[in-house]
């Protein structure tokens, strides 16, 4: 279960999304690999031939970046929306379209009669346009061009709304609209702590894999059983997958919410139990152990040779 340092990633990097879900993560994350993350070009958004209707179709604003605190905001807090009556385009021979009924579901979601498909108004205002390990990954459908696979909307929709890179929006869109409410002159600031308050709720959901993990270690456990893939609530009686998922689950019964919430509600490749994870883990704990050893045996004077 060794692995070598100069391919390991850090376990830490579980705040950026891997780019291996299948279609529907592809298509809300491009998988162009290192693109070079170039600023996007400011625009003008004040075009006088524009009817005020159609300016705040959100779709108009993709890839732009708008420099006008008042418009900003009043795109964000009040972005064009379809009638009840609406006629959306149907697509494909199945002849799906967009449903009304979603734009009361999620908060974020507006429809844009411009690109004839549905986007993220938060993170079309305030997501980077790369992100991900190394900002090599460009933002995609809801965010960079419009979502139309309406076969899988609800699916994707759910996907886009635990990405970290739309929690991180959100956190921006909710500091500005304090900001432009109170009138308080810098939000940087209040941002950036946001964002640190983030960080440390995500490394709160590995603690008790990691605590788990050791636990087995130290009780000379194995982890896997005759199958540990899936999702970790839907395996049967009669399906051994082993002492590391099953400590998992009793943590929740005992009322672990914050493992209980993490492990519902992330995405399939967020989860961060599956036998890869686990081997990295357990290389993580063993340098630390090891580096603590070190760390004593330097205290007390005395040279030991391992070899």
């Amino acid at each position: 279960m060794k692995r070598s340092m100069s391919t390991q990633s850090s376990i830490f990097n579980f705040f950026h999304k891997k780019n291996n879900q299948g279609e529907l993560d592809s298509e809300l994350i491009s998988t162009e690999e290192e693109i070079p993350c170039a600023s996007t070009t400011e625009k003008s958004v004040l075009d006088s031939t524009l009817e005020i209707p159609k300016l705040r179709d959100v779709g108009r604003y993709v890839n732009v970046r708008i420099t006008e605190d008042k418009f900003k905001y009043d795109l964000l807090k009040n972005p064009w929306l379809p009638s009840s009556n609406y006629n959306f385009p149907v697509v494909s021979k199945r002849k799906l379209k967009f449903q009304m009924s979603w734009l009361s579901r999620f908060s974020w979601l507006v429809y844009s009669e411009k690109l004839e498909g549905a986007l993220c108004k938060i993170c079309v205002l305030f997501s980077n346009e790369c992100i991900g390990k190394g900002s090599n990954q460009k933002v995609g459908a809801l965010v960079s061009k419009p979502f139309i696979k309406w076969k899988d909307a609800l699916e994707c929709f759910k996907l886009h709304s635990n990405a970290d890179y739309h929690k991180l929006s959100v956190i921006r869109a909710d500091e500005f609209l304090k900001m432009m409410d109170s009138k308080k002159p810098d939000i940087s600031i209040a941002i950036d702590s946001a964002y640190k308050n983030l960080v440390l709720e995500n490394r709160a959901k590995l603690v008790p894999i990691i605590e788990t993990i050791i636990f087995c270690g130290r009780q000379e456990m194995a982890l896997r059983g005759d199958n540990d893939s899936g999702h970790i609530f839907s395996n049967s009686d009669d399906n051994n997958d082993g002492n590391f998922r099953s400590l998992l689950r009793f943590r929740v019964q005992s009322g672990d919410l914050t493992l209980k919430a993490h492990l519902e509600n992330s995405a399939a490749n967020a989860v961060y139990i599956s036998p890869l994870i686990q081997n990295e883990l357990i290389h993580i704990c063993g340098t630390y152990i090891q580096t603590q050893l070190v760390t004593k045996i330097k205290q007390a004077g005395f040279f030991f040779n391992f070899s």
